[in-house]
């Protein structure tokens, strides 16, 4: 969209009204909208869930405060009819790096040994 619209030199160029930053939400933003949602969850369960999911808005919308977090999880993930689609990997590295593929051959490498890689088998791979 940028290179198409903002800086085509066409009669589109610079037509932006208005720009926002989109940043993830903070730690404490996430236990803002837990207690909006009413989840009831502790801090402890608000910080996994974190480590988790970052801070995006729409997978904690995600949560069902009628499960807890290994069925939330569980259903997050692992369900066939889940919010976070198989190719979701993929799709974030893709939009966080360049060359993702590189990245995410080295979270596979690291994902299939269960006690981590030396940094010179992470080269072999």
């Amino acid at each position: 969209m940028i290179n198409k619209i903002i800086k085509n030199r066409g009669g589109l160029h610079n037509r932006v009204t208005r720009q926002i930053k989109l940043q993830p939400f903070s730690l404490k933003e996430c236990e803002e909208l837990v207690n909006k949602q009413k989840l009831m969850l502790d801090r402890n369960q608000i910080l996994n869930y974190y480590m988790i999911f970052g801070g995006v808005p729409s997978y904690w919308k995600s949560l069902d405060k009628s499960k807890g977090s290994p069925q939330n999880i569980d259903n997050l993930f692992f369900n066939l009819n889940t919010t976070l689609k198989k190719d979701e990997f993929a799709k974030i590295y893709n939009s966080l790096f360049k060359h993702s593929e590189k990245y995410i051959l080295l979270v596979i490498a690291l994902k299939e040994k269960r006690m981590g890689l030396a940094r010179n088998e992470i080269f072999k791979r």
